[in-house]
């Protein structure tokens, strides 16, 4: 029989710091047997220093016992904080060191289970036949019937557990390693407690691993186990940033790993699952991390994890901190799950310790998402409607308590309908009208009579701003509202603009009507929020839109409004830039500001003052961005286009207005889609894409369209398409209707559109001399100081009647002019210019240059002979540009334009650059046999490289 030997050894609790490559209680990777050899992982990542100090320990106190000092250790640390992957490594170890390892892990599920732990103890290794019998025994004796229910029943139990583990480390060093012990079944528990009693000799150790815990019930076992003098606390903190750069070093090639361990700490807390995910996911298979950390798929699996293994406190704390959001503190998460306090600290340092909260606040958005998703529908609704409360009852801010009456989905009591008005308000002024329509719509949703009506005006308003389309739904109820006079003029001008927009016109007579009929119509003209709505939706009114009545100048809106109505009208106001810029500088971004702002930038682009607009719009468009206004940056994106395409910048043009026609639907546009659809014709017109803008030409507009003045950019458009597509007659009809449209509206001005420049050509080329000629006058009369283009294009008209036709029968050119015959070298320069346009534009008709007698011959072949490329730079340098201002106007190389250049004047079979006036003279072809061919500037410019 072998002696025992007693003795006392000394009481040590190993207080573990995460120090990187220190070795504790002695020892080190060499010294320790096994230690180089395991492979084991954390959460699937190595065990690095910061887990292999704690490893030591163990191994330590394993030697201990194995020389006949029975021992045992506490391994406790927080949830998913590597105990278990460190007791299976321990484990391990052991095992090659000869002894017999017992393992089994207390589960919540399995508490209820009498003896469930010691089956697994028992069941866990290969014992000697005469221990293994005793050992069933033992069990069938648990789970005997007669033993169920029965508190007496037991009580033999430790005593024969632990005669068996005695006898067998009377052969052999024993190990019984139980996980997560606090979950262990009564009995199981009874008898670890009396093992531990008498460990003091033997090769026998014990170690358990536990949650940090304060419940009363597991603090009694807790205690116990560790006032025993053989007992050593071993405690598992969290990595450190250092022990997380140590993993990301271990495995991969990241430059900066210290930089990724920092962010990865910050939103695991150093739980070891988390950090993995979060490597995971932000590492797999590239070698560098993103700029921003991704808190992707595995770390919302690791989020979900982390909290099933929470206690049923924290659990609610969670979904408590979670409902709060950035708001949570201790004592409203107290009150929202209804915890006491004492409970709530010890929950509270469970959710601390795990990694997912700090300073009672999730560490990531992602965390809180996935424990939100763990609350059901029904309870989340009833919890957030309590969170608004508690919020509203500790002074938050209204958008707070809003936030929680939206996540609910209900306001059911007055403070919460007129807290989501205020939130509203304050969403709008600081550029987030998206959530301002989230806090309307349920105000809307919560309230019924005069107040619902209110709200509705306000929320089609700001829905107006992100998308017109969704905003619709809400005219029918303001329309029947109208019809019984119950709106205010602020909200009678704001269902106008939405009727307007949409060209409901018929509808807005019918309300218009009403209004009358309440006697509210005087009051609607005299409003300054209708002024501009009325100068922007312009049309062909009935006597109920009367225009007789004075249009208010108080106000910005009324200023807008008075000013756009001046410059169409032809009375354009002395210093009209600085009363836009004024304007504009006043009108700030949002729900009620956009038909002033629009007034004031359409009077800048109808008064040719482009360049002002175009500044406007760039700053307009950076703000609409920023704030998420939809509408805006589309409507800003037209009018931006249309300044493109008035400077004769058609690439331009084009991609703003595809731009504007991205972001919002034709359909969302209304009746305003004929001012970007009209800008992309031209443009394509203008660059010889005839059938990408007929293409363009088949998208619906609405009929009540050519009933406002973007009717007339569209009519123009297509007149403008007609014309370059030999369609003569259609041309001449558009340009006609926009005449009289124009003449009837009393808004007969070239800035808006010049109808009858293009009216005169069409006539020029159905062979209607002498219309052409009054209308090409009749333009050049209205011009003033701007519209250089057009006045261009008049002018070219004018020469091409006064040159008397080919004879039908002479195919090549009309015979040569005598010296003097020829008009003067002037005379021939600004004929040269009309025989072109702004964007470097020539006719292809054959041109003629002079022998040195002064006789006119035909050169080469004409115009024809130089390829569009040669064209457009010819066209630039008759204008006087210099080679320079050509290479940065067509976006070619200086080399380029000399190239083109030296093929011109060998093809003309001219001298040089001074020659170039004297061949531009049109040939007089007839208008059918004469082929317009436009390109934009800069266009296509790989054709120009060759």
């Amino acid at each position: 029989m072998t002696t025992e030997t007693h003795h006392t050894p000394r009481r040590r609790i190993y207080s573990v710091r995460p120090l990187v490559g220190v070795w504790f209680a002695g020892g080190n990777a060499e010294t320790t047997p096994g230690l180089d050899e395991l492979n084991f992982t954390l959460g699937g990542l190595k065990l690095l220093a910061e887990r292999r100090e704690q490893l030591a320990i163990l191994d330590e106190i394993f030697s201990s016992s194995a020389n006949g000092h029975g021992a045992m250790a506490v391994v406790e640390g927080q949830i998913l904080s590597g105990k278990t992957a460190l007791l299976r490594a321990m484990g391990h170890q052991v095992k090659n060191r000869g002894a017999i390892l017992l393992t089994a892990a207390g589960s919540p599920e399995e508490q209820e289970l009498p003896g469930g732990v010691l089956n697994q103890l028992l069941n866990s290794a290969i014992l000697p036949p005469e221990i293994a019998a005793r050992a069933d025994a033992l069990l069938d004796g648990l789970t005997h019937p007669d033993n169920q229910g029965n508190p007496d029943g037991h009580g033999v139990v430790p005593g024969f557990f632990h005669g068996i583990l005695r006898d067998l480390a009377r052969e052999h060093s024993v190990v019984v390693v139980v996980d997560d012990v606090e979950f262990s079944d009564a009995p199981s528990l009874h008898a670890l407690r009396y093992l531990t009693r008498r460990l003091q000799v033997g090769r026998l150790m014990v170690v358990f691993s536990q949650r940090p815990t304060t419940a009363t019930h597991q603090l009694a076992f807790h205690n116990e186990i560790l006032g025993r003098s053989y007992c050593e606390y071993v405690p598992l903190l969290p990595l450190s940033v250092q022990g997380v750069q140590e993993l990301i070093s271990d495995g991969t090639t990241v430059d900066e790993p210290q930089d990724l361990a920092r962010r990865v700490h910050a939103v695991s807390g150093g739980n070891p699952l988390l950090v993995q995910a979060l490597l995971k996911d932000n590492l797999g298979d590239a070698a560098e991390p993103a700029a921003e950390l991704v808190a992707g798929k595995a770390f919302q699996r690791a989020v979900a994890t982390c909290f099933h293994r929470l206690g049923q406190d924290s659990k609610l704390l969670a979904q408590g901190i979670a409902m709060l959001g950035r708001h949570a503190t201790p004592e409203l998460a107290e009150d929202l799950v209804g915890l006491r306090p004492y409970v709530i600290n010890r929950a509270m340092d469970g959710l601390t310790g795990c990694g997912l909260v700090e300073e009672g606040r999730f560490r990531h958005p992602q965390a809180q998402a996935v424990v939100l998703g763990t609350v059901g529908a029904e309870l989340r609704g009833q919890l957030h409607l309590r969170a608004a409360q508690l919020l509203r009852h500790s002074g938050a801010e209204a958008t707070t308590i809003a936030a929680q009456l939206v996540a609910a989905g209900s306001a059911p009591e007055s403070w919460c309908v007129s807290t989501l008005e205020v939130a509203a308000d304050h969403a709008i002024a600081a550029g987030d009208a998206k959530q301002a329509v989230k806090y309307l719509d349920l105000a809307a949703q919560s309230c019924s009579g005069g107040r619902r009506t209110t709200i509705l005006s306000a929320l089609a308003k700001v829905e107006w701003l992100i998308n017109p389309s969704s905003a619709v739904r809400h005219v029918e109820p303001l329309c029947a509202a109208a019809q019984d006079g119950g709106l205010q003029p602020i909200e009678l001008a704001t269902l106008s603009n939405h009727l307007l927009w949409l060209g409901r016109l018929d509808e807005l007579e019918q309300t218009l009507a009403g209004a009358v009929a309440h006697d509210e119509m005087a009051e609607l003209h005299a409003s300054e929020e209708f002024a501009p709505i009325k100068q922007f939706f312009y049309y062909a009114q009935s006597s109920l839109w009367d225009e007789a009545q004075a249009t208010p100048t108080n106000g910005v809106p009324g200023q807008a409004a008075a000013l756009l109505y001046d410059v169409l009208r032809g009375q354009k106001p002395a210093g009209v830039s600085t009363y836009a810029d004024q304007i504009l500088q006043s009108s700030r971004l949002g729900d009620g500001t956009m038909p002033s702002t629009l007034c004031a930038l359409l009077t800048l682009i109808y008064a040719d003052q482009t360049e002002r607009a175009n500044e406007w719009c760039e700053a307009l468009l950076e703000d609409s961005a920023a704030r998420g206004l939809t509408t805006w940056q589309a409507v800003l994106y037209a009018l931006w286009g249309e300044i493109a395409l008035r400077g004769g910048d058609f690439h331009s043009a084009e991609q703003r207005s595809r731009s504007s026609m991205e972001i919002m639907s034709p359909q969302s546009w209304g009746v305003m889609i004929g001012f970007p659809l009209s800008t992309l014709v031209q443009a394509l017109t203008s660059m010889g894409r005839h059938k990408d803008a007929r293409q363009m030409l088949k998208t619906p507009v609405p009929r009540t369209m050519f009933r406002t003045r973007f009717g007339l950019h569209y009519l123009h458009a297509r007149g403008q398409h007609s014309l370059m597509n030999k369609r003569f007659h259609a041309a001449l009809m558009d340009f006609q209707r926009c005449g009289d449209l124009m003449s009837a509206w009393r808004m007969d001005i070239p800035g808006l559109v010049p109808w009858r420049v293009g009216a005169a050509q069409a006539q020029l080329r159905l062979g209607n001399r002498v219309q052409a000629e009054k209308l090409a006058k009749e333009q050049l009369a209205t011009f003033t100081d701007s519209g250089q283009r057009v006045k261009l294009a008049a002018q070219q008209v004018l020469a091409s009647t006064d040159a008397p036709a080919l004879p039908k029968h002479t195919p090549g050119l009309r015979p040569n002019r005598t010296a003097a015959a020829r008009p003067s070298s002037t005379a021939t320069l600004e004929k040269a210019k009309l025989a072109i346009d702004k964007g470097g534009t020539l006719t292809s008709r054959p041109v003629l240059s002079t022998t040195a007698t002064g006789q006119a011959r035909p050169v080469g072949g004409g115009m024809s002979v130089l390829s569009e490329a040669e064209r457009r730079v010819a066209g630039l340098a008759v204008q006087g540009a210099t080679n320079r201002e050509i290479s940065r106007k067509l976006f070619v190389t200086l080399s380029t334009v000399e190239q083109h250049l030296t093929h011109i004047y060998r093809k003309l079979s001219i001298g040089g650059r001074s020659d170039l006036p004297s061949v531009l003279l049109q040939t007089g072809q007839t208008a059918d046999e004469c082929e317009c061919v436009t390109e934009v500037a800069g266009h296509d410019n790989h054709h120009m490289a060759g």
